[in-house]
């Protein structure tokens, strides 16, 4: 008979090393990373071209440009080009980062010498019909209407302007008029400034074979530059002095809090520590501010804390939904606990459950092609270094309570907060 009541034993996780990608130079100067592995005859393409929030001035342009570039094309129509894609089982999504945007294709490898010519048609000659860009629009006002009701995103808002400056590129509110304001003109003219391959990054990943890396090569070869592209631009994070601001507007019974510190960069040697540290304040399910305002006393459902890198700088994030009335209580209990983790670091079983989560969440990143080739993305996305991967390890192995303590010390006082609350 099985003794439930004695615990399995927790074995030790090896993660391993990073695999490493192949990156190539297509003739056009478009630079291609490639990751082969998996069990599954399936690819994905991203595309990231260069031009961002930060350069076009708008958080939302360009992810509407490069979903309208599958509405049609100036030889295929609109409703034969969705059906062709529909027929080879592909997949267009697309996204705006801070300095690139991105068009992303799910594809099956069998299909993609017939998918990459439609690409290939999208990229160079967009249709771009008035009646979808008008639909796209409005669909993302109705969004973005929606979302400025929500706590959490007044919140965001309010704190952008204090952790990164109000002034800050990255820090600029959009607003329902700003999407009014969009011209079918304006999608054709930022198409034409952005496709610039020389300044474009492809990432291929899945289970390759030679005739989809040829498939996609001939694609990315063939992309022509139709414009002077986007000088990428870096404005330094300048944080407001510390202190609390209150938003109001959102007609709820919720309060949202986003409470941010400056932090060092990817560079920094205390950076790989610093954020198991920040792990431990709020990082995962175990972590102190989850188990006491959460767990213990019942004033959230859910709490967190992170630190994020990018190249205008560093900051450590402590956000956390709560009922109006507890809103005080929670910021004092997380003050409480910033200072309580450099007294009383983890110790014994709580920092080898921190480890266990860490490295865990490390292994994840090993799981498939895709989030093999999201590691290398990253990299061009927020500047990690090229060692990012085992320094990692290295960090979580080596870390003590006593360097914790330390941290926790030195890099989290609770009077530097900068603190947005939404009501």
């Amino acid at each position: 008979m099985t003794d439930r009541s004695t615990p399995p034993p927790v074995n030790e996780l090896l993660t391993g090393a990073m695999p490493p990608e192949t990156v190539e130079v297509m003739p056009n100067g478009l630079t291609l990373h490639r990751f082969s592995g998996g069990d599954q005859p399936v690819c994905r393409l991203r595309i990231l071209f260069c031009g961002g929030q930060a350069e076009t001035g708008n958080k939302l342009i360009s992810k509407v440009m490069l979903s309208a570039l599958a509405e049609g094309t100036q030889t295929i129509p609109t409703e034969t080009f969705a059906d062709l894609l529909d027929y080879n089982g592909v997949r267009i999504g697309s996204d705006s980062h801070s300095h690139y945007s991105s068009l992303t294709i799910a594809m099956l490898n069998h299909r993609a010498a017939s998918v990459t010519p439609l690409i290939a048609s999208m990229l160079a000659e967009p249709l771009f019909p008035q009646e979808r860009i008008d639909t796209m629009l409005r669909n993302v006002k109705a969004q973005l209407e929606i979302a400025d009701t929500e706590v959490s995103t007044l919140a965001e808002y309010a704190s952008d302007a204090l952790t990164m400056g109000k002034n800050h590129p990255l820090a600029q509110r959009l607003t329902p008029s700003d999407i009014d304001a969009i011209t079918r003109d304006d999608i054709i003219a930022l198409h034409r400034r952005m496709i610039v391959p020389a300044r474009a990054h492809a990432y291929l990943s899945g289970l390759l074979d030679e005739t989809t890396i040829d498939a996609v090569r001939t694609l990315l070869s063939g992309i022509k530059a139709t414009g002077p592209g986007f000088d990428i631009k870096i404005v330094p994070n300048e944080p407001e002095p510390p202190g609390r601001v209150d938003v109001y507007g959102a007609d709820t019974l919720q309060s949202a809090i986003a409470a941010t510190l400056p932090s060092v960069s990817r560079s920094h040697p205390d950076y790989n520590d610093l954020r198991l540290t920040v792990m431990a304040l709020g990082g995962y399910f175990g972590s102190r501010l989850m188990s006491n305002i959460r767990e213990e006393k019942g004033m959230t459902y859910g709490i967190s804390a992170y630190l994020s890198g990018a190249h205008e700088g560093s900051y450590i994030t402590i956000a956390a939904t709560c009922d109006k009335q507890y809103t005080d209580d929670v910021l004092r209990e997380i003050s409480l606990e910033m200072t309580r983790l450099a007294d009383e670091p983890p110790c014994a079983d709580e920092l080898s459950r921190l480890k266990r989560h860490a490295l865990t969440s490390l292994a994840q990143t090993l799981d498939s092609p895709t989030s093999i080739s999201g590691y290398y993305t990253t990299s061009l996305l927020v500047g990690t270094p090229p060692d990012y991967f085992a320094a990692q390890q290295q960090a979580i192995k080596a870390l003590t309570a006593e360097r914790i303590s330390y941290l926790a010390n030195e890099y989290l006082d609770p009077t530097k907060l900068r603190i947005a609350v939404a009501s």
